[in-house]
């Protein structure tokens, strides 16, 4: 089995620019050995939560976290500590 790396996104809205959370989980051998998650800080604009009822990520839960970018580089680290490959769809 090859080694890949999941990607899970939480939204806050039904904006798909409102992602509020971003988890990665790597797998080695169909095995999970790393995994990440990160809370984002949203744009003023899309800072309204309506899907904490799916999920349970609340304003609260976000308001001192990181920017998407951050987020985004911390999620890039673990996913390169997997083996180089393609992205599948």
């Amino acid at each position: 089995m090859e080694d890949f790396v999941a990607l899970d996104l939480e939204t806050a809205n039904s904006d798909y620019a409102s992602i509020c959370e971003i988890g990665l989980v790597r797998f080695s051998n169909g095995i999970p050995v790393d995994s990440l998650s990160s809370f984002v800080s949203l744009p003023d604009e899309l800072d309204y939560f309506e899907n904490t009822w799916i999920h349970g990520i609340t304003e609260q839960d976000c308001l001192t976290r990181c920017d998407i970018t951050y987020s985004v580089y911390r999620c890039d680290d673990c996913g390169a500590r997997s083996t180089k490959g393609t992205i599948r769809k």
